[in-house]
């Protein structure tokens, strides 16, 4: 079988060398010189720049040459439609790039190897549900998207460019996509988003029963008792005290106080005792501290306190009143909530199932392929 495909230009590419293998997996290679002051060896041969590679020449032999960098192939079919490395490697190469810096050249193939399988799984999946949502998708709607898609890009060209198709494509491009990227984006997601819900959301169904076991099983979020949130301030040397007296008392905010190198707890989210409300009127062993919290109102701090051999400030940030909310205030909340997560599990389950049963090639000889490209693309001389 021969596999025919278009060639695009690459900026990054100079001097491209094209290979068509006759009778082979590895159709429409191309090439990129590395040197433009040498003529492209391949297998002994020599080819001057643009001029077309034996097919015979074994990749291997390609690849150990220094003068050539193998770009871009087509490594595979899904549904039988051609994947292309560079559809692979575009979400990757940075990750690559990263990779190869960091570990020797064996190393990198190896975690290359999982990195490279994790993307593609990714990009089948994707391919097939694309497949599959415009298979679905209704004479109305095929008739419909079009126009709704032309409204979309005046809208993104109005964001992102003050009405100007050019500039908009140019902030696009310096985001990591150009504006006919980001409307193909769209297009799949408008795509797949009628296609999901057409198909998965009649199979949501949320009882009676699991709101309320949801409400009872999350009891405290709906029924908090009264809390504070709280930042300390703790020094344990009395000239630093004195230093952080001066700064409160000078009006700089507790928080950025809390934040100094001389803060001993924890200075690094500027005394922060904790994300969620501090519940009671006893949450430190210190009585002081509790006693000069509970006098607190929200937004002040304590006078300084003595406390051992250390220095303190506690500061009210806020206060919640620990309202209860009864099961009937919140029951549309938790019905959405259990909405979205059946949702998502079924659409999950339903992409699994697709996998499995999908029409893609080999995936290890996919791997194979593209991981052959990383490695003369992307990994280290040793």
């Amino acid at each position: 079988m021969m596999y025919r495909h278009s060639h695009h230009q690459y900026e990054v590419v100079v001097g491209v060398l094209m290979a068509c293998l006759l009778g082979g997996s590895w159709a429409g290679m191309v090439f990129a010189q590395a040197d433009t002051d040498h003529i492209a060896m391949v297998a002994g041969a020599e080819t001057e720049p643009g001029a077309a590679v034996s097919t015979s020449t074994p990749l291997s032999v390609v690849a150990a040459s220094s003068r050539l960098v193998l770009v871009d192939a087509m490594i595979g079919q899904v549904n039988g439609e051609p994947i292309y490395a560079k559809m692979i490697f575009k979400a990757i190469e940075e990750e690559l790039v990263a990779l190869a810096q960091q570990v020797s050249r064996v190393e990198f193939g190896t975690k290359a190897y999982r990195v490279i399988m994790r993307n593609l799984e990714s990009v089948i999946a994707k391919r097939l549900l694309l497949d599959e949502a415009g298979r679905e998708l209704s004479g109305k709607q095929q008739l419909a998207l079009p126009d709704f898609l032309a409204e979309l890009r005046e809208q993104t060209i109005r964001q992102f460019g003050r009405g100007v198709e050019i500039l908009a494509d140019e902030a696009l491009r310096a985001q990591g996509s150009s504006l006919d990227e980001r409307m193909e984006e769209k297009r799949e997601e408008v795509l797949v988003g009628i296609y999901l819900q057409q198909k998965i959301r009649p199979q949501v169904s949320v009882s009676r029963r699991d709101i309320r076991n949801y409400y009872q099983d999350h009891h405290d979020q709906f029924n908090p008792p009264p809390g504070r949130i709280v930042r300390l301030i703790r020094v344990s040397d009395r000239k630093h005290a004195e230093q952080i007296e001066q700064m409160l008392v000078g009006g700089i905010a507790f928080e950025k106080v809390a934040a100094h190198r001389f803060n001993e707890s924890n200075r690094g989210r500027g005394g922060l005792w904790s994300d969620a409300p501090l519940a009671g009127d006893h949450p430190f062993r210190y009585h002081e501290l509790n006693d000069a919290m509970t006098q607190l109102n929200a937004g002040e701090y304590s006078s300084r306190l003595a406390i051992g051999d250390s220095f303190f400030w506690v500061h009210v940030e806020s206060q919640s009143a620990g309202i209860s909310r009864p099961l009937h205030e919140v029951q549309l909340e938790i019905h959405q909530v259990l909405s979205q997560e059946q949702f998502k599990r079924l659409t999950d389950q339903f992409q699994q199932e697709l996998y499995r049963n999908g029409s893609y090639d080999d995936k290890a000889v996919m791997i194979e392929k593209l991981l052959e490209i990383a490695l003369n693309r992307y990994a280290p001389a040793s």
